[in-house]
């Protein structure tokens, strides 16, 4: 899960108490400032075998959703968005 340092919330509780229950292991990846490295975050996911990913609602993540959609696509890991618009991208 990509963590914006900024706007860590709920979301993130929420997500780590289903996820607990669901018997999954968490892995949170901080994306932190207006330019993240996101090709660094991806390459920290899929060295950490990462089973699928999930992109939770933050200003930060929404403003590099094309990027995302891109890298999510070339690093073959599953991924799951907050908002339909990003699989909209991910089909043009």
């Amino acid at each position: 899960m990509f963590v914006d340092a900024n706007t860590v919330t709920e979301v993130l509780q929420e997500t780590q108490l289903a996820a607990e229950a669901l018997g999954i292991k968490l892995q949170s990846i901080k994306i932190e400032g207006s330019d993240p490295d996101l090709e660094s975050a991806f390459r920290t996911a899929t060295s950490q075998r990462a089973g699928a990913l999930n992109i939770p609602p933050s200003p930060i993540l929404e403003r590099h959703r094309k990027r995302l959609v891109e890298l999510a696509a070339k690093s073959h890991l599953p991924t799951m968005y907050f908002h339909s618009e990003f699989v909209c991208l991910s089909v043009s």
